[in-house]
């Protein structure tokens, strides 16, 4: 075999792998002070015409001891939202979110499916009984998201190389749009540390010492 035909193989072969196995960007995320940042949302917005994957996964929102789980939520546009009330009181589910509002009571063990908005949206959460709970969803066109554990840190499997927009979002990050940005160029296995520019808020408390639950019989 020729030395070209070789580099034509070896060629051929990488370009195989990247289309059917892809590239892997694990992030590390800190705050201001250097402390790991959990549950940050981190998606990958196509700077170059890359037609990211249609996804059908369902998420969960669950309302458990008088708190939703989780606290923040992600997925893509269309998906299927699975609200789930494990409590044994009733619940009355609500959003006023622009374009996006909705309100319905979920009594003790019930399921309710919903799908995700058609449109990227943000969508704060709150429950007319219990109005200390919180919660959001961020709804996102593309496929690329990702969520850090305790420890600050997430994995992004990506198909495609090319010029994306790294965006960071959390409810409690104080920045404009609750968001900070980079762009980022994804041509191999990536390791990205990023220390965020603001601060982030307190989450608020999700409890209430006052014990009301007039709606059992809703």
């Amino acid at each position: 075999m020729t030395l070209s035909k070789k580099f034509f193989i070896l060629a051929l072969f990488s370009l195989v792998s990247s289309t059917c196995y892809g590239f892997n960007l694990n992030l590390d995320i800190k705050d201001i002070n250097g402390k790991a940042v959990e549950n940050m949302i981190i998606y990958l917005s196509p700077l170059e015409g890359q037609k990211t994957p249609k996804t059908k996964r369902q998420i969960i929102i669950s309302q458990s001891e008088k708190v939703f789980t989780p606290y923040i939520s992600v997925t893509q546009v269309g998906n299927p939202l699975l609200f789930t009330n494990r409590d044994d009181i009733t619940h009355h589910i609500y959003s006023v979110s622009e374009k996006n509002a909705f309100a319905f009571t979920l009594k003790p063990g019930q399921k309710v499916t919903r799908a995700a908005p058609s449109q990227a949206a943000e969508i704060a959460m709150g429950c007319n009984v219990h109005d200390w709970m919180s919660a959001h969803l961020l709804v996102l066109e593309t496929a690329y998201f990702t969520q850090t554990n305790a420890q600050g840190q997430a994995q992004l499997s990506i198909s495609q190389k090319g010029k994306f927009l790294l965006t960071l979002w959390h409810p409690q990050l104080l920045s404009t749009d609750n968001r900070q940005h980079q762009p980022i160029t994804i041509n191999t296995d990536k390791m990205v540390s990023i220390h965020l520019s603001t601060k982030l808020s307190k989450v608020p408390e999700q409890k209430s010492s006052a014990d009301f639950d007039f709606l059992l019989d809703y």
